[in-house]
């Protein structure tokens, strides 16, 4: 889980740079991509196996 959030983080915050953005806009959609993407891998790993 920490790993897609902090993959989200660095993509957004390379985005944010490339685009020249004065606030971290893609960096907080990414973050929270990355929180979506390791909270399904958490279900689908523990909460899902029957």
């Amino acid at each position: 889980m920490a790993i897609a959030i902090g993959l989200g983080v660095w993509i957004g915050m390379k985005l944010d740079d490339y685009y020249h953005l004065k606030r971290p806009y893609l960096t907080m959609v990414f973050s929270l991509f990355g929180v979506a993407i390791g909270m399904y891998q958490f279900m689908k790993d523990f909460l899902i196996k029957k």
